[in-house]
């Protein structure tokens, strides 16, 4: 962590994790299409916030700094997904269109191409399989780092 703020040791925080609380992480992190690195990197971009707020505002105790921390990571957290998702479809709805114009699409066509984004890219980073493709990089990359820092 930058700026004074502890580091996160990602490992001992993996090892301290129910079986339970893992798998909901893992799943969670899955179905918003989150990489672990993208969710530590988001959780520690939040911890370093709350502790800028605790500087801001002396008299903090360390419950309400991690208080802070957890609601700020929320907020980034779903906003990352909101525009990873956005990202999605735009790049779905550019490659229908690069598409249709290879196949030969008139161009008064082109807006009802660009108004519903049926590409494979869109529908696959959707899909049950690659979600569960992505729960299994997810915790393979969680034992890995439980088993580093042992």
């Amino acid at each position: 962590m930058l700026n004074g703020a502890p580091a996160i040791g990602w490992g001992r925080f993996f090892r301290q994790l129910t079986p339970q609380r893992q798998r909901r992480l893992e799943r969670a992190l899955s179905e918003g299409g989150l990489l672990l690195g993208e969710y530590t990197e988001l959780v520690e971009r939040a911890c370093l916030r709350a502790y800028q707020l605790q500087g801001e505002s002396p008299g903090w105790e360390r419950a309400g700094v991690k208080k802070a921390a957890e609601a700020i990571a929320g907020d980034l957290i779903s906003s990352y997904v909101k525009r990873k998702r956005l990202f999605l479809l735009v790049r779905a709805a550019t490659e229908s269109v690069i598409v249709a114009r290879l196949c030969g699409a008139f161009p008064e066509e082109m807006p009802m191409l660009q108004q519903a984004p049926t590409t494979a890219c869109y529908q696959a980073a959707l899909s049950a399989s690659y979600k569960l493709g992505l729960r299994r990089r997810i915790h393979a990359r969680i034992e890995a780092l439980k088993r580093a820092e042992r």
